[in-house]
C-alpha cells in the first residue's frame, strides 16, 4: 500500500471507527428497509424520529430536528421549517409539538427565536426556548454531512393536524429533474438555492415536505419542499446543503455550500478541486494582474457578523517592500464571476515571520461562494489525515484549488539539512507536499494547511499554518 493510501485509509478509520454519530443513525429500521428496497409505502411516524410538528396560528406543518455529526451536547435546540409553513407569525404564537413526551421532555415546546436563512431564505431556523434531551430511541437528522445522491432517496411528507402528533408518514420515490428543464416549467426557479424533482404527492399543501437520503445508516435532510405559486409536474425544494452548518450552530465558517472538499480527499483526485469547494480561497495579485499571483484564505474574523475583512497569506507572497496600495485580492461572487478588492493595510507578526494578515478596505460579505475558513488555536486535529496543503491555481480558465497530502514523518532532519539554520531556529514544521507536479510552476502560488475541525468545530476546516521556506516538493510551514 502506497503512502497516499495509507493516509486515506487512516482518515476514513477516524470518521467511521472511533467517532459516535450524534445524528442520524436512528434505531428505527423500517423507514431504512422500505427506502433501500424501493417499496414505499406508509409507516409509523415514529419510524421517523427527529419529526415533530410545527404550528404557527392556524397552520401546522412539519418540523425537522436538525443536528451534526458531533454535537456539543446531548441535546437538540434547532428545528428546520419553511417560510410557507409559519408565514409572518410572531415566534411567541409558534409551538413545536414533540411526539416523544416523558419525564424530562415536554409535548410542547415554546420557540425561542425564528430567523430566514440568509442565503436560502426559504428555510426557517426555529430555536427552541428549551432544548429536546436525546435519548436513547430517537436523534435528530444530518444536514450536510455527506452529498446528495440519486440512490436511496425519498420523499417524506404526512397529513398533519394542529394539536396532534403525527401518527403516519408516506414516502415517494423522487426523481431529480435538470435545472434548465425544471427553469422552463418553473420560471422563478432559482437553480442557486433550489433543486427540482418529478412531481410526487403532499399529505400537507406541498409545504415542508422532506427530501431526505440515508447512507450507511445515516439519515441526511437535503432538501424541504416549496409551496408553488402555481401547478406544475415538478416539486421544487429548498436546498438545505446550500446552507452548510449555519443552521445548527452559531458560526459561519469552514464548510462549502456549492461543492464539498472532502470527496476529493481520495487517491488520485487530489489535483484540480473547483474553488467552490474552498470558498475561502483568493487570489492576490501584487503589482497588479501582470504579475504573479499567490494564495491566500479569507478567515472568520472576531467581530464581524455579514462578512469578513481579514485575509491571510505568507511573507513570500508580500515582502517587506510591498505596500497596500499594490496589492488586490479577487474573490468568487457567482457561479463564473470574480469581484477585486483593495487592501487597507497589511500586518506582519515579529513572532511568526513568514505570516501577513491583509486588512480589506471593505468586509467581503459571507454568501454561497465566498465563505470565510475558521480560525481556532485548538479546534482542529493536525496530523496528515486530517490535514491538506492547499494552494491556488489558474487552469482552464478559471481559478482552481490544488488540495494535495503530506508527509511529516521524520522529516525534522531533512529540512535541517536543506535549509540549515533558517529552518532549526524558526519552529517551523516540516512537510514533503505528496503532490508529483509539486515543482511546476503553477504550484507556485504557495501552500496553507488546512485541517478536519474538532468538537465545536466538527467537520469544518480550520487554518493552521502558512508555507515559509521551500525547495521543490520540501516546504517548512509556520502554524497559526
Amino acid at each position: 500500500m502506497n503512502k497516499l493510501a495509507f493516509l486515506l485509509l487512516i482518515s476514513i478509520l477516524q470518521i467511521y471507527v472511533t467517532a459516535y454519530w450524534d445524528c442520524g443513525n436512528q434505531h428505527q429500521r423500517k423507514l431504512e428497509a422500505t427506502v433501500l428496497s424501493e417499496e414505499y409505502n406508509a409507516l409509523p411516524a415514529e419510524e421517523a424520529s427527529w419529526l415533530v410538528t410545527v404550528e404557527a396560528d392556524n397552520r401546522a406543518c412539519i418540523g425537522y430536528l436538525v443536528g451534526k455529526r458531533a454535537m456539543p451536547t446531548s441535546a437538540v435546540d434547532v428545528v428546520l421549517s419553511t417560510k410557507d409553513c409559519v408565514g409572518s407569525t410572531s415566534y411567541k404564537k409558534i409551538k413545536i409539538r414533540n411526539p416523544r413526551k416523558n419525564n424530562i421532555n415536554p409535548s410542547v415546546i415554546k420557540v425561542k427565536s425564528v430567523t430566514s436563512h440568509p442565503f436560502v431564505k426559504g428555510i426557517l431556523i426555529i430555536k427552541l426556548k428549551k432544548p429536546l434531551v436525546i435519548l436513547g430511541n430517537w436523534l435528530p437528522i444530518c444536514v450536510y454531512h455527506l452529498r446528495r445522491g440519486k440512490d436511496d432517496c425519498a420523499v417524506i411528507t404526512s397529513t398533519v393536524e394542529k394539536g396532534k402528533n403525527m401518527k403516519e408518514v408516506k414516502l415517494y420515490k423522487p426523481i431529480l429533474v435538470d435545472s434548465a428543464e425544471c427553469k422552463k416549467e418553473i420560471p422563478d426557479f432559482d437553480e442557486s438555492t433550489e433543486f427540482c424533482v418529478e412531481g410526487v404527492p403532499s399529505g400537507n399543501d406541498n409545504v415542508a415536505d422532506g427530501y431526505i437520503c440515508v447512507v450507511d445508516r445515516i439519515w441526511q435532510l437535503y432538501g424541504l419542499r416549496k409551496q408553488q405559486s402555481s401547478s406544475s409536474k415538478y416539486a421544487v425544494f429548498y436546498d438545505v446543503q446550500k446552507t452548510g452548518f449555519d443552521t445548527v450552530d452559531d458560526k459561519d465558517c469552514g464548510t462549502a455550500a456549492v461543492d464539498d472538499l472532502r470527496k476529493y480527499r481520495k487517491y488520485g483526485e487530489n489535483a484540480h478541486v473547483p474553488i467552490d469547494a474552498a470558498p475561502w480561497m483568493v487570489a492576490i495579485y501584487v503589482q497588479g494582474k501582470s504579475g504573479k499571483f499567490c494564495t491566500g484564505m479569507l478567515v472568520n474574523g472576531q467581530k464581524h457578523k455579514s462578512g469578513s475583512r481579514e485575509v491571510y497569506t505568507m511573507s513570500s507572497c508580500v515582502s517587506e517592500k510591498t505596500k497596500s496600495s499594490d496589492i488586490m485580492v479577487s474573490y468568487k461572487i457567482g457561479p463564473m464571476t470574480y469581484a477585486n478588492m483593495s487592501v487597507a493595510s497589511i500586518e506582519r507578526f515579529s513572532n511568526k515571520p513568514a505570516v501577513v494578515l491583509l486588512k480589506l478596505k471593505q468586509p467581503i460579505s459571507t454568501s454561497l461562494y465566498a465563505r470565510p475558513i475558521c480560525l481556532a488555536k485548538d479546534g482542529y486535529v493536525f496530523s496528515p489525515s486530517s490535514c491538506n496543503l492547499l494552494s491556488i491555481i489558474y487552469k482552464d480558465g478559471d481559478f482552481k484549488v490544488k488540495a494535495n497530502f503530506y508527509d511529516s514523518w521524520q522529516m525534522r532532519d531533512t529540512c535541517a539539512n536543506k535549509f540549515s539554520d533558517k529552518y532549526v531556529e524558526s519552529g517551523d514544521f516540516c512537510a514533503k507536499d505528496l503532490d508529483k507536479d509539486a515543482d511546476n510552476a503553477q504550484t507556485s502560488s504557495g501552500n496553507m494547511i488546512i485541517c478536519a475541525g474538532k468538537t465545536n468545530y466538527e467537520s469544518r476546516w480550520l487554518l493552521a499554518g502558512v508555507q515559509h521556506l521551500k525547495q521543490g516538493n520540501l516546504g517548512t510551514y509556520t502554524l497559526m
